[in-house]
């Protein structure tokens, strides 16, 4: 079974799940797609399991978009992959990739 952790602010009823970080947004590493991809992702619930079909149907990617845009989240750590075996992965999101941010402005939810 898939799984997915994701790394963020904290969310509650003053700051709800669209808030998105303007350290994402105006990453200029990032092409405006994985910039979408990330946004699509932090939108959801903590629960929220990814599936990348469902991310390139929704998005209305081709094979090479959505590869290569999940290919440099990955570069900067914005998403890990972590291969659990029998085709099911673990995936976490990281709300501030590989720039270092304090732990205690990050929440871990999911499983």
């Amino acid at each position: 079974m898939n799984t997915t952790t994701f790394k963020r602010k904290l969310h509650n009823k003053d700051t709800p799940f669209a808030l998105i970080s303007q350290t994402l947004l105006q990453d200029r590493r990032l092409s405006i797609i994985a910039i979408g991809i990330m946004s699509f992702l932090l939108s959801n619930a903590n629960n929220y399991v990814v599936y990348v079909d469902v991310i390139k149907n929704i998005g209305k990617l081709t094979d090479t978009q959505f590869s290569n845009a999940w290919k440099m989240l990955q570069k900067y750590k914005y998403i890990e992959t972590i291969n659990k075996g029998r085709g099911c992965w673990h995936i976490i999101i990281n709300e501030y990739g590989d720039l270092r941010q304090p732990l205690d402005e990050f929440s871990s939810g999911g499983s």
